[in-house]
């Protein structure tokens, strides 16, 4: 319409031949066609089945949307569902969220981002933004937000990344910068969006918009770049069964009451919580270390709890 429109556009391409075999770039709607408009980011999966977009709209419609389309068929033809909605006023470019990446595991489509805090009765896309998993099942009917931090100061949380390292297993990256400087955090997650082990967190690294990928070497890698020097990270990530178990807090491979004192002497401030200790003695997985978890432990040391 003359207008230049900053929307969404999709092209299929036969790569063998390197030819255009159809597309869709006209100003239409979500429902119709899966149009978004504006939109600020766009990313794109495929479990062989579906054909899974998801983008970044301030209007129509204000919210990050996830659209599905038949895997070689359709592009048009669509089903949809708005897994992050979007406060403010539509069409205003000011959202206070930025979306990163996208994975699908056997039943899920998971979407990382950060936000703002969405529920305030008034609305401010500068304040303080968290990152953010969201969970919709492949049909596009239930959504599940889970929110990976909770800060409410000055930190800066960059915009977050998602590595697939196999079907039930998923890596969240991202950084966040404060007055000590830039640390980068990663999330283990499963297909659900679930925490499997403790944050990983690292000074020594830093990401860019170079997305990260699982190499041969079963390695996540990506480049960054700094005063014109590229720098190649790599990360490993353990399957959940190389953790520790849950209780064992002295990793003697037993539950005891030993472990019970250990959680609570963590608990109330008389020993150094690390990011392995976390990982074993969190039993309720609240990412905390309370005397509820002491209180848990004794009861598997008594043979209370299986």
């Amino acid at each position: 319409d003359g207008y230049n429109h900053q929307a969404n556009m999709i092209f299929v391409i036969n790569i063998a031949t390197m030819t255009y075999r159809r597309g869709f770039y006209e100003v239409g709607n979500i429902l119709q066609n899966g149009f978004v408009s504006h939109s600020f980011n766009q990313l794109i999966d495929t479990d062989g089945t579906y054909v899974y977009r998801v983008d970044h709209g301030d209007a129509q419609p204000r919210a990050v949307s996830l659209v599905r389309s038949v895997a070689g068929g359709s592009v048009t033809s669509v089903t949809y569902a708005l897994p992050f909605p979007i406060g403010g006023y539509y069409n205003s470019g000011s959202t206070g969220v930025s979306v990163g990446g996208m994975a699908l595991s056997d039943k899920n489509v998971l979407i990382a981002g950060n936000s703002v805090d969405q529920k305030k009765t008034t609305y401010d896309a500068g304040g303080v933004r968290n990152v953010f998993l969201t969970v919709t099942d492949k049909d596009l009917k239930k959504t599940t937000v889970k929110w990976l931090t909770g800060y409410t100061g000055s930190e800066y949380v960059s915009t977050p990344q998602i590595v697939k390292i196999s079907n039930g297993l998923f890596a969240v990256l991202w950084d966040v910068t404060g007055p000590a400087g830039t640390t980068t955090y990663v999330q283990p997650v499963d297909g659900d969006g679930n925490a499997v082990s403790a944050r990983i967190q690292s000074s020594s690294l830093w990401l860019s918009d170079c997305r990260p990928i699982l190499t041969s070497d079963g390695m996540i890698t990506w480049y960054s770049v700094w005063n014109s020097q590229a720098t190649r990270f790599k990360l490993k990530i353990e399957p959940p069964g190389a953790t520790a178990e849950k209780g064992d807090a002295d990793g003697d491979g037993y539950v005891t009451a030993a472990d019970a004192r250990l959680i609570l002497r963590l608990a109330i401030g008389l020993d150094q919580l690390t990011s392995e200790k976390l990982l074993s003695c969190d039993l309720d997985s609240d990412r905390d270390i309370t005397a509820s978890d002491a209180r848990q432990a004794l009861r598997l040391a008594l043979g209370m709890d299986s």
